[in-house]
């Protein structure tokens, strides 16, 4: 016994020498030819959290690679997905994930202006919500960065459904995302992702679109309605409130698209909250949904299991000459106010950038 106890000392001195952490629960970054891994810290779930109001961090200063033989190379983002843990490692409930962020840790258009031609990426490169675990963007398609570009990663928990009287677990989120170090997949060139936000906001606040893109605020998407406007939640201009019944909210879209030229969608995701029976992007003048989304909630609880993407090799046209608007339908059947919110994320092909493009 005394040998092993010496033997764990030893070791134990050795990893904390050698800078390696000894605590499961720690954040931390792996990086390897094709695949990147970030892991959060813990959150401990002790209380009621209600949407956008869990506990979070962010690690920010890494890339995807710190090679010096492949500073100035682009690869190309594929897809991520999310985990969530016990500090141990072993699979937790998806209930506790509120959102995570990939994104630039410097200036998106400081990025963006290494490329030839005009590169439209804003801050936040891939998001996931609950009901939407992973992002996989379709075959010859993918998100070009540079590289050594510094990333960031920032998650939020949730806990909507808390049982005061059981043990209060403890949860991390691990990030897996895939990317590509050339720019070709199975023999063909790709072809560059950029995305926009499309967000339900209170009226009464409207946010100022190109500050939020470029911002570090924990909001992950925006919206207007017609008429009287959405009565917010707290601070929040992106969370409002649903009386019982049915109620149909729209938003006029077009200045949170701002497409200055054609494009195809070839992925989007949406995120919104229990009771939304769907959500649409439709064409104002001819009345076509364009895209459309439904989730599944958890049984019996708050939160959303499952809500649906759209993903397209041919792509969906969205035309600079059209006038676009987000639809989104609550039925809340309860006697209760609820909250709602209504984000879609597109993902739209980008004009002006090549694959050949690798090296500034």
């Amino acid at each position: 016994m005394k040998k092993l106890a010496l033997l764990l000392v030893l070791v134990t001195a050795v990893s904390l020498l050698a800078g390696v952490s000894t605590d499961l629960s720690a954040p931390k970054v792996e990086s390897t030819d094709g695949t990147l891994v970030v892991t959060s810290d813990s959150y401990t779930m002790d209380r009621t959290y209600e949407s956008m109001a869990g506990p979070g961090s962010l690690i920010d200063g890494f890339a995807l690679s710190n090679k010096p033989e492949d500073a100035g190379k682009i690869f190309w983002l594929k897809s991520i997905r999310v985990d969530t843990l016990q500090p141990d490692g072993k699979a937790a409930s998806n209930e506790y994930f509120c959102h995570a962020n990939l994104k630039f840790d410097v200036p998106a258009p400081m990025h963006n202006s290494r490329f030839p031609g005009r590169h439209h990426m804003p801050k936040r490169l891939l998001t996931l919500t609950e009901g939407r675990m992973r992002i996989d963007l379709p075959e010859g398609f993918g998100i070009p960065i540079y590289a050594e570009t510094e990333l960031g990663f920032d998650t939020m928990s949730h806990n909507l459904n808390h049982e005061s009287d059981k043990e209060s677990p403890q949860v991390k989120f691990r990030a897996t995302v895939d990317y590509l170090t050339t720019g070709e997949e199975n023999g063909k060139p790709l072809r560059p992702l950029f995305r926009r936000t499309v967000y339900m906001y209170d009226a009464a606040d409207k946010p100022d679109f190109q500050a939020l893109a470029e911002s570090d605020s924990e909001f992950c998407g925006t919206v207007d309605a017609q008429a009287e406007g959405l009565p917010r939640i707290g601070d929040n201009p992106i969370h409002w409130s649903v009386p019982p019944g049915e109620h149909t909210y729209v938003l006029p879209a077009d200045e949170q698209l701002f497409l200055s030229f054609d494009t195809t969608v070839h992925y989007a995701a949406a995120h919104f909250h229990n009771y939304c029976e769907w959500m649409r992007l439709v064409n104002k003048a001819t009345g076509e949904k364009v895209l459309e989304f439904t989730g599944t909630p958890y049984a019996g609880e708050r939160g959303m299991a499952a809500i649906s993407d759209v993903v397209s090799k041919d792509g969906i046209p969205l035309t600079s000459a059209s006038s676009y608007e987000l639809q989104v339908r609550y039925n809340n059947p309860t006697t209760e106010n609820i909250d709602a919110m209504a984000i879609l994320y597109l993902y739209l092909l980008e004009p002006g950038i090549e694959s050949g493009d690798q090296s500034t």
